[in-house]
Protein backbone atom coordinates (compact mmCIF):
# COMPACT_ATOMS: atom_id res chain seq x y z
CA UNK A 1 0.00 0.00 0.00
CA UNK A 2 1.34 3.84 -1.16
CA UNK A 3 0.33 6.36 1.28
CA UNK A 4 0.07 10.08 -0.39
CA UNK A 5 0.31 12.70 2.20
CA UNK A 6 -0.48 15.96 0.65
CA UNK A 7 0.38 19.50 2.27
CA UNK A 8 -0.22 22.76 1.21
CA UNK A 9 -0.07 21.92 -2.91
CA UNK A 10 3.02 20.20 -2.22
CA UNK A 11 3.50 16.26 -2.16
CA UNK A 12 5.67 15.92 0.96
CA UNK A 13 5.65 12.26 1.75
CA UNK A 14 5.14 8.83 -0.04
CA UNK A 15 5.08 6.02 2.10
CA UNK A 16 5.40 2.61 0.86
CA UNK A 17 3.43 0.40 4.07
CA UNK A 18 4.28 -3.10 4.07
CA UNK A 19 1.77 -5.83 4.73
CA UNK A 20 -1.69 -4.28 3.11
CA UNK A 21 -3.79 -6.49 0.98
CA UNK A 22 -3.92 -5.19 -2.63
CA UNK A 23 -7.03 -2.96 -3.00
CA UNK A 24 -8.73 -0.23 -1.76
CA UNK A 25 -8.71 0.53 2.23
CA UNK A 26 -10.86 3.11 4.00
CA UNK A 27 -8.28 3.62 6.92
CA UNK A 28 -4.39 4.71 7.30
CA UNK A 29 -2.53 2.04 9.27
CA UNK A 30 -2.75 2.51 13.55
CA UNK A 31 0.81 3.59 13.23
CA UNK A 32 0.96 5.74 10.39
CA UNK A 33 1.67 9.62 10.72
CA UNK A 34 0.98 12.57 8.18
CA UNK A 35 2.35 15.87 8.63
CA UNK A 36 -0.03 18.58 10.32
CA UNK A 37 -3.20 19.88 8.39
CA UNK A 38 -2.12 17.04 5.46
CA UNK A 39 -4.51 15.58 3.11
CA UNK A 40 -3.64 11.70 2.82
CA UNK A 41 -4.48 9.22 0.06
CA UNK A 42 -3.89 5.63 0.00
CA UNK A 43 -3.51 3.25 -2.90
CA UNK A 44 -3.11 -0.81 -2.05
CA UNK A 45 -1.06 -2.35 -4.75
CA UNK A 46 -1.13 -5.90 -5.97
CA UNK A 47 2.62 -7.88 -5.94
CA UNK A 48 4.83 -6.77 -8.35
CA UNK A 49 5.96 -9.66 -9.73
CA UNK A 50 5.37 -10.09 -12.64
CA UNK A 51 6.21 -7.19 -15.29
CA UNK A 52 2.33 -6.84 -16.34
CA UNK A 53 1.46 -6.27 -12.94
CA UNK A 54 4.54 -3.61 -11.94
CA UNK A 55 3.57 -1.68 -15.23
CA UNK A 56 -0.24 -1.37 -13.38
CA UNK A 57 1.14 0.06 -10.27
CA UNK A 58 3.29 2.17 -12.19
CA UNK A 59 0.21 3.54 -13.68
CA UNK A 60 -1.70 3.83 -10.55
CA UNK A 61 1.18 5.94 -8.77
CA UNK A 62 1.29 8.01 -12.15
CA UNK A 63 -2.31 8.76 -12.03
CA UNK A 64 -2.50 9.63 -8.61
CA UNK A 65 0.01 11.67 -8.34
CA UNK A 66 -1.20 13.70 -11.34
CA UNK A 67 -5.17 13.75 -9.79
CA UNK A 68 -3.61 15.30 -6.57
CA UNK A 69 -1.45 17.81 -8.33
CA UNK A 70 -4.40 18.98 -10.33
CA UNK A 71 -7.03 18.79 -7.52
CA UNK A 72 -9.29 16.15 -8.98
CA UNK A 73 -9.39 12.96 -6.24
CA UNK A 74 -8.69 9.73 -8.03
CA UNK A 75 -11.68 7.29 -7.90
CA UNK A 76 -9.09 4.62 -6.47
CA UNK A 77 -8.01 6.82 -3.82
CA UNK A 78 -9.76 8.60 -0.83
CA UNK A 79 -9.64 11.29 1.38
CA UNK A 80 -9.06 9.98 5.14
CA UNK A 81 -8.21 11.82 8.63
CA UNK A 82 -4.80 12.24 9.45
CA UNK A 83 -5.50 10.45 12.48
CA UNK A 84 -8.17 8.28 12.24
CA UNK A 85 -7.93 6.73 15.61
CA UNK A 86 -7.27 10.65 17.14
CA UNK A 87 -8.53 12.11 20.81
CA UNK A 88 -8.14 14.68 22.74
CA UNK A 89 -7.95 14.48 26.78
CA UNK A 90 -10.35 16.98 29.04
CA UNK A 91 -9.69 17.29 32.00
CA UNK A 92 -11.27 19.51 34.36
CA UNK A 93 -9.32 20.36 37.95
CA UNK A 94 -11.32 19.92 41.33
CA UNK A 95 -11.68 23.59 41.82
CA UNK A 96 -9.85 24.98 44.99
CA UNK A 97 -10.69 27.80 47.00
CA UNK A 98 -7.74 29.33 48.91
CA UNK A 99 -8.74 32.55 51.89
CA UNK A 100 -6.08 35.01 52.63
CA UNK A 101 -5.82 38.00 55.05
CA UNK A 102 -4.13 41.27 56.32
CA UNK A 103 -2.09 40.26 59.70
CA UNK A 104 -0.42 43.88 58.85
CA UNK A 105 -3.25 45.66 57.17
CA UNK A 106 -1.61 45.78 53.49
CA UNK A 107 0.31 42.54 52.59
CA UNK A 108 -2.14 38.87 52.27
CA UNK A 109 -0.73 36.20 53.63
CA UNK A 110 -2.80 33.06 52.93
CA UNK A 111 -4.37 30.51 55.44
CA UNK A 112 -6.02 27.73 54.90
CA UNK A 113 -7.34 26.06 51.35
CA UNK A 114 -10.27 23.32 50.26
CA UNK A 115 -11.79 22.05 47.12
CA UNK A 116 -14.96 21.86 45.94
CA UNK A 117 -16.87 20.68 43.37
CA UNK A 118 -19.77 21.45 40.83
CA UNK A 119 -22.82 22.29 42.95
CA UNK A 120 -23.36 25.34 45.33
CA UNK A 121 -21.63 24.90 49.14
CA UNK A 122 -21.37 27.63 51.67
CA UNK A 123 -17.94 28.35 53.32
CA UNK A 124 -16.01 30.38 55.64
CA UNK A 125 -12.79 28.76 55.98
CA UNK A 126 -10.77 28.45 58.96
CA UNK A 127 -10.43 31.04 61.29
CA UNK A 128 -7.05 33.33 61.56
CA UNK A 129 -5.34 33.71 64.57
CA UNK A 130 -3.94 37.80 64.86
CA UNK A 131 -5.43 37.67 61.48
CA UNK A 132 -5.86 41.54 61.40
CA UNK A 133 -4.08 44.35 62.98
CA UNK A 134 -4.85 44.76 66.38
CA UNK A 135 -7.23 41.59 65.59
CA UNK A 136 -6.78 38.46 67.61
CA UNK A 137 -9.11 36.36 65.93
CA UNK A 138 -10.44 36.51 61.80
CA UNK A 139 -12.69 34.71 60.51
CA UNK A 140 -14.23 35.49 56.91
CA UNK A 141 -17.50 35.77 56.15
CA UNK A 142 -19.52 33.05 54.22
CA UNK A 143 -18.96 32.69 50.81
CA UNK A 144 -20.72 30.47 48.42
CA UNK A 145 -18.60 28.52 46.55
CA UNK A 146 -18.98 27.31 42.91
CA UNK A 147 -21.74 30.20 41.66
CA UNK A 148 -19.12 30.29 38.80
CA UNK A 149 -19.29 26.65 37.65
CA UNK A 150 -23.25 24.71 38.70
CA UNK A 151 -25.24 24.69 35.67
CA UNK A 152 -22.39 25.13 33.15
CA UNK A 153 -21.32 22.92 30.16
CA UNK A 154 -18.03 21.55 29.49
CA UNK A 155 -17.89 24.61 27.36
CA UNK A 156 -19.08 26.98 29.69
CA UNK A 157 -16.29 25.70 32.20
CA UNK A 158 -13.36 26.03 29.39
CA UNK A 159 -14.85 29.49 28.04
CA UNK A 160 -15.62 31.17 31.27
CA UNK A 161 -16.33 34.92 31.23
CA UNK A 162 -13.30 35.21 33.86
CA UNK A 163 -11.27 34.56 30.47
CA UNK A 164 -10.80 37.57 28.06
CA UNK A 165 -8.32 36.19 25.82
CA UNK A 166 -9.86 32.53 24.49
CA UNK A 167 -8.15 32.67 20.95
CA UNK A 168 -5.39 29.86 22.04
CA UNK A 169 -7.89 27.81 23.16
CA UNK A 170 -9.71 27.66 20.46
CA UNK A 171 -7.12 27.60 18.20
CA UNK A 172 -5.28 24.43 19.76
CA UNK A 173 -8.47 22.57 19.84
CA UNK A 174 -9.79 23.49 16.50
CA UNK A 175 -6.63 21.98 15.13
CA UNK A 176 -7.04 18.69 16.70
CA UNK A 177 -10.07 18.21 16.05
CA UNK A 178 -9.58 18.57 12.03
CA UNK A 179 -6.74 16.34 12.27
CA UNK A 180 -9.63 13.89 13.06
CA UNK A 181 -12.03 14.30 10.44
CA UNK A 182 -10.86 13.53 6.56
CA UNK A 183 -13.76 14.34 4.23
CA UNK A 184 -12.99 18.48 2.95
CA UNK A 185 -17.03 19.16 3.75
CA UNK A 186 -16.51 17.64 6.84
CA UNK A 187 -13.81 20.20 8.08
CA UNK A 188 -14.80 21.54 11.76
CA UNK A 189 -14.99 25.34 12.69
CA UNK A 190 -14.49 26.86 16.07
CA UNK A 191 -18.32 26.98 16.16
CA UNK A 192 -18.42 23.18 15.26
CA UNK A 193 -16.26 22.77 18.73
CA UNK A 194 -18.48 25.11 21.02
CA UNK A 195 -21.17 23.29 19.56
CA UNK A 196 -20.04 19.91 20.86
CA UNK A 197 -18.50 21.02 23.67
CA UNK A 198 -21.63 23.02 24.89
CA UNK A 199 -23.69 19.66 25.23
CA UNK A 200 -26.25 19.08 27.68
CA UNK A 201 -25.31 15.97 28.92
CA UNK A 202 -21.72 17.46 30.02
CA UNK A 203 -23.66 19.74 32.93
CA UNK A 204 -24.86 16.11 34.65
CA UNK A 205 -21.68 14.89 34.21
CA UNK A 206 -19.88 17.52 35.89
CA UNK A 207 -22.33 17.82 38.36
CA UNK A 208 -21.76 13.99 39.42
CA UNK A 209 -18.58 14.90 40.05
CA UNK A 210 -17.05 13.23 36.10
CA UNK A 211 -14.16 15.28 35.44
CA UNK A 212 -11.81 12.91 32.66
CA UNK A 213 -13.51 13.86 29.10
CA UNK A 214 -12.74 12.40 25.44
CA UNK A 215 -13.02 14.77 22.72
CA UNK A 216 -12.64 12.46 19.39
CA UNK A 217 -14.59 11.41 15.95
CA UNK A 218 -15.79 7.85 15.99
CA UNK A 219 -16.45 7.90 11.89
CA UNK A 220 -13.72 10.54 10.81
CA UNK A 221 -16.73 12.77 10.30
CA UNK A 222 -18.96 13.81 13.59
CA UNK A 223 -17.08 14.91 16.67
CA UNK A 224 -18.35 13.31 20.00
CA UNK A 225 -17.54 14.71 24.02
CA UNK A 226 -17.99 11.66 26.49
CA UNK A 227 -16.74 11.23 29.87
CA UNK A 228 -14.31 8.88 30.93
CA UNK A 229 -16.61 5.60 31.69
CA UNK A 230 -18.41 6.42 28.81
CA UNK A 231 -15.91 6.85 26.12
CA UNK A 232 -14.73 3.75 27.18
CA UNK A 233 -17.90 1.82 26.23
CA UNK A 234 -19.01 3.91 23.47
CA UNK A 235 -15.73 3.10 21.25
CA UNK A 236 -13.45 -0.04 21.16
CA UNK A 237 -10.20 1.61 19.60
CA UNK A 238 -10.29 4.35 22.28
CA UNK A 239 -10.45 2.47 25.22
CA UNK A 240 -7.29 0.53 24.06
CA UNK A 241 -5.80 3.97 23.80
CA UNK A 242 -7.12 6.47 26.13
CA UNK A 243 -4.17 5.99 28.58
CA UNK A 244 -1.92 7.09 26.39
CA UNK A 245 -0.48 10.28 26.89
CA UNK A 246 0.24 13.37 24.72
CA UNK A 247 4.59 13.80 23.58
CA UNK A 248 4.78 17.38 24.35
CA UNK A 249 5.13 19.79 27.18
CA UNK A 250 2.19 21.20 29.16
CA UNK A 251 2.21 24.86 29.01
CA UNK A 252 -0.16 27.93 30.48
CA UNK A 253 -2.34 29.18 27.35
CA UNK A 254 -4.91 31.23 29.09
CA UNK A 255 -5.25 32.42 33.07
CA UNK A 256 -7.09 35.30 34.42
CA UNK A 257 -9.19 36.41 37.23
CA UNK A 258 -12.25 38.41 37.51
CA UNK A 259 -13.25 41.74 38.73
CA UNK A 260 -13.50 41.90 42.70
CA UNK A 261 -16.51 40.58 44.02
CA UNK A 262 -17.68 42.13 47.16
CA UNK A 263 -19.01 39.81 49.59
CA UNK A 264 -21.87 40.69 51.84
CA UNK A 265 -21.26 38.37 54.44
CA UNK A 266 -18.47 40.54 56.95
CA UNK A 267 -15.31 38.84 58.70
CA UNK A 268 -16.11 37.69 61.92
CA UNK A 269 -13.06 39.48 64.18
CA UNK A 270 -12.37 39.45 67.98
CA UNK A 271 -10.07 42.57 68.92
CA UNK A 272 -7.00 42.01 70.96
CA UNK A 273 -7.40 43.37 74.75
CA UNK A 274 -8.02 47.18 74.81
CA UNK A 275 -8.85 47.31 71.79
CA UNK A 276 -12.60 47.49 69.59
CA UNK A 277 -13.57 46.65 65.94
CA UNK A 278 -12.75 48.70 63.19
CA UNK A 279 -13.75 48.51 59.63
CA UNK A 280 -13.54 45.44 57.48
CA UNK A 281 -14.70 44.10 54.56
CA UNK A 282 -14.45 40.70 52.42
CA UNK A 283 -14.28 40.04 48.60
CA UNK A 284 -13.64 36.97 45.95
CA UNK A 285 -11.67 36.95 42.79
CA UNK A 286 -12.59 33.94 40.78
CA UNK A 287 -9.69 32.42 38.67
CA UNK A 288 -9.06 30.33 35.75
CA UNK A 289 -5.95 29.15 34.24
CA UNK A 290 -5.91 26.22 31.54
CA UNK A 291 -2.95 24.14 30.09
CA UNK A 292 -2.22 22.90 26.61
CA UNK A 293 0.04 20.05 26.34
CA UNK A 294 0.48 19.34 22.42
CA UNK A 295 0.64 15.47 21.12
CA UNK A 296 1.59 14.34 18.04
CA UNK A 297 -0.94 11.55 17.55
CA UNK A 298 1.57 8.99 16.78
CA UNK A 299 0.24 7.07 20.12
CA UNK A 300 -3.49 8.33 19.40
CA UNK A 301 -3.21 11.48 21.19
CA UNK A 302 -3.82 14.48 19.96
CA UNK A 303 -3.16 16.76 23.12
CA UNK A 304 -5.02 17.59 26.61
CA UNK A 305 -6.61 20.32 27.97
CA UNK A 306 -6.50 20.90 31.26
CA UNK A 307 -8.98 23.37 33.32
CA UNK A 308 -7.83 25.02 36.46
CA UNK A 309 -10.69 27.07 38.32
CA UNK A 310 -10.33 28.80 41.88
CA UNK A 311 -11.79 30.50 44.31
CA UNK A 312 -9.75 33.18 46.44
CA UNK A 313 -11.04 34.87 49.40
CA UNK A 314 -9.72 38.08 50.89
CA UNK A 315 -10.74 39.21 54.74
CA UNK A 316 -9.56 42.73 55.80
CA UNK A 317 -9.65 43.38 59.56
CA UNK A 318 -8.52 45.94 61.66
CA UNK A 319 -9.59 47.06 65.10
CA UNK A 320 -8.10 50.23 67.16
CA UNK A 321 -7.23 51.13 70.25
CA UNK A 322 -10.20 51.94 72.91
Amino acid sequence: MLIFSFCQSQIVSLYNWPGSPPGITKELPRNYQGCKGSQSWLVNLAPSDSREEKLRNYRAIFLTMISILFGISPTYAEDVPAFPHGFVHIIVDKPVARWYFFPTGNVPIKFGQKEYGFNLLASSGDPMPNGGVLCAMVEAGNVQLGTELIGRTLDGIIFSNTLKDKSSIETSLTNSINQMVGKPDAAKTATDLHGILGSVSTIVSLAAEERDFYLFSPDGEKLQVLPKESAKQSCIWLAEEMSNAPDGQETSIADDASDRIDNADLPQVTPQPLCQNGPSKCWTILKERVYWRPGSGKNGCLGQLRISNGTDIYTHAICTPQ
